[in-house]
């Protein structure tokens, strides 16, 4: 992606911003309803083709086949800091949410001053009644107690506040903030609210039910819900076939809502979704306990996503283009004809972007380059993933010594990551794949970053004598192995000139030999002769919208010494 010389020159460093423009989907009176479970990864989900024996889903198949089925899609590692984003469309980071909540352990819920889904349908004026039917685990008693659901937005809610229920079959039911023991079902039970508050709409309507199936505890669901032979089994022993009956419970109860909505069917989006990887205790191959929920590997934030309803075209599709959690935010309110991204109030950043383009259009293309995922939380290490078309990084940051460490996957050999290309010396590909995800996570988190690539010359370099790249903050710039006075290259690609000729460029011919050029030359700026050789810096502005945004920089002397690069990532 390339920045225009005047914005460059606005940045003064030559920031390159990243933000893709949001696709509008068009305005309809489609009710909207979005089906979350809980630990179900893409193995699971027959549709996908990957697990080795996934349990009988024959409602979800049916949404695959009639709808678009997302291949590509990133959730987080556990199920918090996934419904902080589907309600709010914003990344872990911004929100707190980074872990699931633990009862009592001071963990932040998600703030009051975030919006969320309902709210923003209601400042859009959309007219659309809204519910949340089932888990929301995404509050303590410091943040609205038994209101925080209603507190955070939803008009009606129905369901477990916890994380988990104790008992799928005795259970503490929250309903607008009066709780009552139900020793309902609770799969079952939560169709059945789902079925009521929708009975009593008028106008179009937009649900969310969040089931808390296939959680722990395992357990034998009511045997019509399910075809699984248990006799003779413990869960706590075996519990691999009754995760089974669970899921297959859970479809059924899918199957009997659809069937309920009657002809309220045919104008309803339908959006199904995993909340997180498997758990390991249940995680089936190709995944194994080590990579599965909880972890930034594929098995922990690869979730299964499908899409039916009247907004597709061309049903039984595939999309492989990236996908992240926060995407369902713009893309919900979208299917019920509202606008995020103008709907927000000024400031209020959503990291989302709208799949109703990919649903309407065959032939149209993402708008996401990159996926991330991240978990963090008191007594955690700080762990985060991003990953482009064909490799992976992931970063862990100790949380008793602080020490960073990274792991690099080539997904086209290595799709389970089994190989850590970081064991052994990198060959050219892996390395400007591992420097260009480098960049890419800070990118995601919009944390500074200044990091070298590329050869101009020998003996020439160009590093940060400062602070990294911050809003605000002086970037300085020192040359070595140089003197004399020079200019510095201001690029916003490191891969092609302006013209589309490929970098690197080689300057021999200018009578440099050996010497290249590295990054695009969009402007220039001189370099000062200074105590210690030439050096150059700049103060960054201080607006928010250049947050993550990336730049290229080179240096060049007078006397013919090029240096190496920098790519640098602004931070907050």
């Amino acid at each position: 992606m390339r920045t225009s010389p005047h914005t460059l020159r606005n940045l003064l460093a030559a920031v390159l911003p990243l933000a893709a423009a949001p696709v509008v989907a068009q305005t309809t009176a489609s009710n909207v309803l979005l089906i979350v479970a809980d630990d179900f990864g893409i193995e699971q989900c027959a549709s996908y083709g990957v697990g080795a024996s996934p349990p009988p889903t024959p409602q979800l198949d049916a949404l695959a086949a009639a709808g678009v089925r997302f291949g590509n899609a990133f959730a987080y590692p556990t199920c918090s800091p996934t419904r902080a984003a589907i309600h709010t469309g914003r990344r872990a980071y911004r929100h707190g949410v980074g872990a699931a909540l633990v009862p009592a352990s001071g963990d932040p819920g998600l703030g009051v001053e975030e919006w969320t889904l309902p709210e923003v349908l209601d400042r859009a004026g959309s007219g659309y009644a809204h519910a949340l039917i089932g888990k929301w685990h995404l509050g303590d008693p410091t943040n609205a107690g038994n209101l925080a659901p209603n507190v955070a937005g939803w008009s009606h809610f129905a369901g477990s506040l916890l994380g988990a229920v104790p008992d799928y079959e005795s259970w503490r039911r929250v309903e607008n903030g009066v709780a009552r023991r139900t020793t309902d079902y609770a799969t079952s039970r939560q169709v059945d609210d789902a079925l009521d508050w929708i009975g009593r709409q008028t106008g179009p309507w937009f649900l969310v039910l969040a089931f808390n199936a296939p959680h722990t505890p395992y357990h034998a669901p009511p045997a019509h819900l399910h075809h699984q032979n248990l006799n003779g089994l413990d869960p706590q022993t075996s519990p691999g076939p009754f995760y089974d009956a669970m899921v297959e419970a859970m479809d059924t109860e899918i199957g009997r809502l659809l069937v309920g909505l009657g002809a309220q069917r045919s104008r309803t989006e339908v959006v199904f979704v995993g909340d997180n990887g498997t758990a390991p205790a249940v995680v089936e191959a190709p995944f194994d306990r080590r990579h599965a929920k909880g972890t930034v590997y594929r098995g922990g934030v690869q979730v299964p996503l499908l899409v039916a309803g009247p907004s597709v075209v061309a049903g039984g599709r595939v999309v492989d283009d990236p996908v992240e959690i926060v995407d369902l935010f713009p893309t919900l309110l979208g299917l019920a004809g509202v606008d995020a991204f103008a709907t927000l109030p000024a400031g209020v950043v959503c990291d989302g972007v709208d799949l109703g383009g990919l649903l309407a259009d065959p032939q149209a293309s993402g708008a996401r380059r990159l996926q991330f995922a991240e978990q963090f939380g008191t007594g955690l290490d700080a762990e985060a993933t991003v990953r482009d078309a064909g490799h992976k990084l992931l970063r862990s940051i100790a949380a008793t010594s602080g020490a960073e460490s990274f792991e690099l996957y080539d997904l086209a050999v290595d799709p389970w990551e089994q190989n850590d290309l970081l064991a052994r010396p990198l060959d050219a590909v892996a390395q400007r794949a591992f420097e260009d995800l480098r960049v890419g996570l800070a990118e995601a988190r919009e944390e500074g970053l200044a990091l070298a690539f590329g050869q101009g010359c020998a003996g020439a370099g160009l590093r940060s004598s400062g602070d990294l790249p911050q809003l605000g903050g002086r970037l300085e710039l020192d040359v070595s192995g140089a003197t004399g006075a020079g200019f510095l290259v201001v690029g916003a690609s490191r891969d092609e000139l302006a013209d589309g000729t490929p970098l690197p460029v080689p300057l021999d011919a200018l009578g440099w030999a050996g010497c290249s050029l590295l990054v695009s030359t969009d402007i220039a700026e001189p370099l000062v002769a200074g105590a210690a050789g030439p050096d150059w810096s700049a103060v960054l502005p201080t607006d928010p919208a250049l947050l993550g945004a990336v730049f290229h920089l080179q240096a060049a002397t007078l006397t013919g010494a090029v240096t190496d690069a920098v790519t640098g990532v602004v931070g907050g």
